[in-house]
């Protein structure tokens, strides 16, 4: 689903089986890692972590952080997961995270 040289880890399908979520070091600095999403056949790739905070809802800080871990809640309409702010870890939710 994915190439290059990147660095993608932790998928994590909807329940639907159309989107995987997964994080990673694509177009960041310093081994760092954002969120992103794609569909199932590996169309219509989305970083949803540098998308403005309006359009995340739920997230503290948008910028070169680290984002990591995510997982689909049972009803698909929120991503949990881990994010690094400086040196401190916490678990936040992206609300919507197919846009609908």
């Amino acid at each position: 689903l994915t190439e290059r040289n990147f660095i993608d880890n932790n998928p994590s399908w909807s329940s639907d089986c159309n989107y995987i979520a997964f994080d990673s070091d694509r177009g960041t600095i310093d081994n760092e890692h954002d969120i992103f999403l794609i569909k199932s056949n590996g169309t219509n790739l989305e970083n949803l972590t540098k998308k403005t905070t309006g359009d995340l809802k739920n997230s503290l800080t948008i910028g070169s952080f680290c984002y990591t871990y995510p997982r689909f809640h049972p009803f698909d309409d929120m991503l949990i997961h881990s994010s690094r702010f400086v040196a401190n870890w916490a678990i936040h939710l992206i609300k919507n995270p197919r846009g609908y």
